[in-house]
């Protein structure tokens, strides 16, 4: 367990550092209600630089020792699972900041984009995507489903919160899964609190929304309402009920039959059997349903090629956007950075005062204080207007870009939120305006800083987390 009492005490941030640990950090692109994600830059030796995604605790949960260790808990569940359709974990560390873990950076759409997208212009996902994406889920899950310990014996992985939000669709045509946060392993150390329901309304099992033990099937069930809302272009439930009518109808009622005639009607017996309240009539595993799905379909996957042109016209623009926030912020830093090289190259060393000219009543050691406070005064004062100017560059940034909110609802309606908990109030990316200044001197190393924003503004809901 990661203990809050290793952590040196550091008071309350106004916004997110630059650094964590060997990570530059550049722009929030999520949030959930532990933690948030933001787009990273690893940095190596020789000017080394690779994209990642760094998931760090909120602050306010920095000295929560129960969180901290859930998050660490993850990262060491996920790392061991080493699939192609299951987002990495590289990395896990504990920082001043908070507890962090590290994953692969995917330039993608999630599921519930891609149905959001396809809602909005009133046409249902290609058939042929639809089955690549639940392909790869399937083989990710059971990746997932399979793993084992240092002995061989399986650890009895359950997922818990396979929903649309953590299926990432690449613009490299591959889909991941994503988010073990809520994950349920034999091996992981600590326990759910009798009676707490940890996961989201909309794609519970009957055996999970009662709190009841969970195997693998739980999470083939909600494999199977994912299909079930890709296929149908719609929620299985409605979209204006709560999450305690949801409950309530998972408990005491059979799903309905997907409402599509002109698909084979073997579909949706497979459909039927996987969502089914009797976790015996489900098909055993993932592999097992992604196998009655395919020979249900009988369609070809689409080649990946395909599937990332599919996503990348749905995605372009925000992705672009993206990559224009991380230049300018790192222009921004740059500039601060020569700022404050240039104040320490105008700066003065005392010079000692040599030994045949010290006065007698003056030790000849002693140095003399120099005489360039007009030199002092200038430098302050170029740092002060450049910080200003590289303020409001900052604020024309943070209005034009704020990233868009996104949904993971087949419909217009509000992300589904985990039953548990639901999403704080996010932060939105800018930099401290002004160097900060000791003694009219310049710093040579100040970090730019990135400031919280207005309560009206907020992020996406995180692809990676919660």
């Amino acid at each position: 367990m990661v203990s809050s009492q290793s952590r040196m005490p550091v008071p309350a941030p106004s916004s997110f550092p630059e650094r964590i640990g060997r990570y530059e950090l550049m722009l929030p692109i999520g949030s959930g209600g532990v933690a948030t994600v933001y787009l990273a830059s690893a940095l190596g030796v020789g000017g080394f630089e690779r994209d990642v995604a760094l998931k760090l605790i909120h602050w306010h949960l920095r000295e929560d020792a129960e969180r901290a260790h859930e998050l660490v808990e993850e990262a060491k569940l996920a790392a061991r699972i080493r699939h192609p359709n299951v987002v990495p974990v590289l990395d896990v560390g504990d920082d001043p900041a908070g507890v962090y873990l590290v994953m692969e950076y995917v330039e993608c759409a999630t599921l519930s984009e891609l149905l959001r997208a396809a809602s909005k212009s009133g046409e249902p996902l290609p058939l042929s995507i639809t089955v690549a994406i639940l392909s790869d889920m399937l083989a990710g899950l059971h990746a997932a489903h399979e793993l084992r310990d240092e002995d061989g014996a399986l650890v009895g992985l359950v997922h818990r919160d396979v929903t649309p939000h953590n299926i990432l669709v690449g613009t490299d045509g591959v889909s991941r899964l994503a988010d073990f946060g809520v994950a349920k392993a034999t091996t992981r150390s600590g326990v759910t609190a009798t009676g707490l329901i940890k996961g989201k309304a909309r794609y519970m099992a009957p055996e999970q929304a009662r709190a009841a033990p969970l195997d693998r099937r739980c999470d083939v069930l909600a494999s199977a309402v994912v299909a079930w809302e890709m296929l149908a272009g719609r929620r299985l439930y409605p979209a204006d009920l709560d999450d305690v009518g949801i409950l309530l109808r998972i408990v005491t009622e059979e799903p309905p039959r997907i409402p599509r005639s002109d698909l084979p009607r073997e579909l949706a017996d497979v459909l039927s059997d996987a969502m089914a309240r009797d976790v015996d009539k489900r098909p055993a595993d993932a592999g097992a349903l992604r196998r009655r799905l395919l020979d249900a379909l009988s369609t070809a996957p689409a080649d990946p090629s395909v599937v990332g042109e599919h996503v990348s016209a749905i995605v372009a623009a925000k992705l672009e956007k993206r990559r224009a926030q991380v230049a300018e912020v790192r222009t921004l830093r740059a500039s601060m950075r020569r700022i404050c090289d240039e104040a320490e190259a105008h700066s003065v060393s005392p010079s000692p005062i040599p030994k045949g000219e010290a006065p007698e009543d003056v030790m000849v050691d002693q140095p003399e204080v120099p005489q360039r406070k007009g030199a002092w005064a200038r430098v302050a004062v170029v740092a002060a207007i450049a910080g200003t100017a590289l303020g409001i560059a900052i604020m024309q940034l943070r209005s034009e870009s704020a990233p868009a909110k996104t949904t993971s609802e087949v419909s217009q309606e509000p992300a589904p939120k985990l039953v548990e908990t639901s999403a704080p109030s996010m932060v939105a990316p800018a930099i401290s305006s002004t160097p900060p200044v000791e003694q009219a001197r310049p710093r040579p190393s100040a970090p730019a800083r990135v400031a919280k924003p207005k309560a009206s503004e907020q992020l996406a809901p995180n692809p990676y987390a919660e």
